[in-house]
């Protein structure tokens, strides 16, 4: 994101060397990256806002991408469709960085949101560890607190994050969400 934000080239967010033979996408992967765009399925995710938008790609991990708040580093997200997944962050650190976003006027200013994968340690989704005492609230019930109000699409638990499954998401790139499809233009 910072060095699509510093010199408009398009970047990926994608699988890691170490993930690469049990990736699922790592076909997909090598079409992106020889310039054939493939239509993204997010056909699993939960749709908490329908809708279409078309706009910019940014995003990516949620903890690494908030802390790009306030400095010359954060992609403009005006109008864009921005994107989060996250290993291993207790509900109450994901509850105050999602807050964080939208009090930034992050989510005001998109275009869409997609929020992928959020897994423990072992690979669950959205089984996020607490703290000592129970946090009380589920990664849905905190997604729709702070997107209420939007007008914008928004889907969660989009297949894409930290596990098996990660398709390559090309940062800066333009795109187009509708439903549960995010075709690349």
């Amino acid at each position: 994101n910072a060095i699509t934000a510093h010199t408009g080239l398009i970047t990926f967010h994608g699988p890691v060397m170490k993930k690469l033979a049990t990736n699922n996408q790592i076909r997909e992967t090598f079409d992106l990256l020889s310039g054939i765009r493939s239509p993204i399925s997010l056909d699993t995710s939960l749709v908490i806002k329908e809708g279409t938008a078309q706009g910019r790609l940014f995003g990516g991990n949620l903890a690494t991408f908030s802390a790009l708040m306030g400095s010359n580093d954060m992609p403009d997200p005006t109008g864009a469709i921005l994107f989060f997944e996250d290993i291993n962050e207790h509900d109450s650190r994901l509850d105050r960085t999602i807050l964080s976003l939208k009090r930034a006027n992050i989510f005001n200013r998109a275009a869409g949101l997609i929020f992928g994968q959020f897994l423990n340690n072992f690979g669950q989704t959205n089984d996020m560890p607490n703290t000592g005492r129970p946090f009380g609230f589920t990664l849905e019930d905190i997604i729709r607190e702070h997107t209420a109000g939007l007008t914008i699409p928004v889907l969660m638990n989009a297949p894409f994050g930290h596990g098996d499954d990660l398709p390559a998401f090309p940062i800066g790139a333009k795109a187009k969400l509708t439903g549960t499809t995010l075709e690349l233009m």
